[in-house]
């Protein structure tokens, strides 16, 4: 194949070169505060996702809790606790 220049024609097409996706690592900077916040979104992360197992393991209820603070009384109910589940279809072909 020739030599590949930022656009080049073949075959009746034009083929052209550019860049997409640009990405960066910054873990080669070894920047402290970049890396204080890696850990601290790591630690969030585990914590929400082990978070979302509870919710998720719920029987679509929630506690209310009601004080009185004037004569100490709790009142505890059960309420129904709206969750979203949601999720893509798609179809998928195999050509053999």
């Amino acid at each position: 194949m020739q030599n590949m220049d930022k656009e080049f024609s073949l075959m009746g097409c034009t083929v052209k070169k550019s860049e997409t996706g640009t990405k960066y690592d910054f873990t080669v900077c070894n920047d402290p505060e970049w890396n204080t916040l890696i850990q601290q979104e790591k630690e969030i992360s585990i914590m929400r996702k082990a978070r979302e197992e509870i919710l998720k393991t719920r029987v679509g209820r929630k506690l209310e809790v009601k004080t009185n603070f004037n004569t100490g009384e709790v009142n505890i109910n059960t309420m129904k606790s709206p969750r979203f589940k949601t999720s893509e279809s798609f179809i998928t072909v195999t050509i053999k």
